[in-house]
């Protein structure tokens, strides 16, 4: 369904990671385009010849039942959230569909604008 090729595909597991990334296409000039949970099947988020951060490998999470928080990281889709909620008998306020994108859902309210507009 979508046809878009990147030049180069980062697949990173950690924050510093990213960070390199992002520098790495900011100082090669590259359009940047980020791939979270993967959900947006129309893939307006990716571009063509440039540089893509893919952060499916950054999918931690934990629950404190404590706290009644979660803290996750952007590569987690919801099904994988929602199971581990549920053990502590909590719900997650996010859509239904369980291979949506944690990140991408609460970034951008599960309705993600085309690369020209992220910053």
């Amino acid at each position: 369904m979508v046809d878009k090729h990147p030049a180069v595909i980062v697949q990173c597991a950690s924050t510093a990671e990213v960070i390199s990334a992002v520098k790495f296409g900011n100082e090669h000039d590259a359009p940047i385009s980020v791939h979270g949970g993967g959900h947006n099947v129309v893939g307006r988020i990716a571009g063509d010849d440039g540089l893509m951060i893919d952060l499916s490998r950054m999918n931690s999470f934990r629950v404190d039942p404590t706290t009644e928080t979660a803290r996750v990281e952007l590569g987690v889709v919801l099904g994988e959230l929602a199971r581990e909620t549920h053990a502590f008998g909590f719900e997650t306020p996010l859509e239904s569909n369980s291979t949506s994108g944690v990140g991408g859902l609460t970034l951008g309210g599960g309705s993600v604008g085309s690369p020209e507009r992220m910053e």
